[in-house]
């Protein structure tokens, strides 16, 4: 948490279930709910609709956008979201995995938007056959303008499998596959290594979201570098249930020139899936000469 100043921002949060459906449904649109709440904050500039889900901006501008949907399904299926505006789909996720004997599974999603005054954004998800999900209330979305530097990448076609040994891989290298989207202001990045390089010294919101399959059932483990260092990592286990999802993130200041990175490595191969993003978003005020008056973000580094 910090006392961010952006200037255009929202956050949603629902405290109720919405129905069960097998088709694309708009997570926040009250029709899809048969008693729907949900407690809402924004600027002034953005405005939410709940007659059709529909967030609409004042302002144009590049915006983060977290969405994360605790989800139950009727029977084992994928569960996957879109991120739409006007209509039209901007990010899509891979179908990540559901079964009803273990859920809810929650599900998270981050991306950067470019977004026009007037443009109407909707989030959604959808099951990959004829079974039902439901969003389970504390469905949530936050959308920030980002006012200085930002970088982003994210797969919009599956990687290939990589990190056979085990060994540890960067995600977004083009040696990996894969078709990459990347999204920068003052960010550099280099398809060849993956990385991303802030030119100016600021202190970044960090987040990585890792869509993942593997060849062997075991643990993989998400991890964060810099300058060639891991500062962070979070393992999870991939067996039958995959393909599964880790983001995480938090706040760190970085040298302009310093690079940075997203990596895995599992029990054996995996395979990156699309939606998988890595995303710096510059949280300094006053065009980078000021950070936060207040902030906290901590990490725990042990089991």
């Amino acid at each position: 948490m910090a006392d961010f100043k952006f200037s255009s921002y929202i956050s949603i949060h629902t405290s109720t279930d919405s129905d069960a459906s097998a088709s694309a449904f708009n997570l926040f649109d009250e029709d899809n709910y048969s008693s729907f709440a949900a407690t809402t904050v924004s600027s002034p500039d953005i405005t939410f609709t709940s007659s059709n889900g529909r967030i609409t901006f004042a302002e144009t501008g590049m915006y983060l956008v977290v969405l994360d949907v605790p989800a139950t399904v009727s029977a084992q299926t994928g569960v996957a979201a879109q991120i739409k505006v006007n209509g039209s789909a901007v990010y899509t996720s891979k179908y990540l995995f559901g079964i009803n004997d273990a859920d809810p599974f929650n599900y998270s999603f981050q991306t950067l938007v470019n977004i026009t005054a007037g443009d109407y954004l909707e989030a959604l998800i959808v099951t990959s056959d004829t079974d039902t999900a439901t969003a389970e209330n504390g469905t949530s979305m936050v959308l920030i303008r980002a006012n200085n530097d930002y970088g982003s990448v994210t797969y919009t076609a599956d990687a290939n499998a990589a990190g056979s040994g085990p060994a540890e891989f960067t995600l977004f290298d083009s040696d990996n596959g894969g078709t990459v989207k990347s999204t920068l202001n003052n960010v550099g990045f280099t398809a060849s290594t993956g990385l991303l390089t802030p030119d100016n010294t600021r202190m970044f919101l960090i987040l990585s979201s890792l869509n993942a399959s593997i060849g062997t059932n075991g643990q993989v483990t998400h991890k964060i570098y810099v300058n060639g260092s891991s500062v962070d990592d979070l393992p999870g286990r991939i067996g039958s249930y995959s393909p599964i999802e880790l983001t995480y993130g938090f706040l760190k200041s970085l040298t302009g020139g310093q690079t940075t990175s997203a990596r895995a490595i599992g029990a054996g191969t995996v395979t990156i899936g699309k939606g998988s993003t890595f995303t710096l978003l510059d949280v300094t005020n006053n065009n980078g000469t000021k950070d936060p008056q207040a902030f906290l973000s901590f990490t725990v580094d042990a089991d």
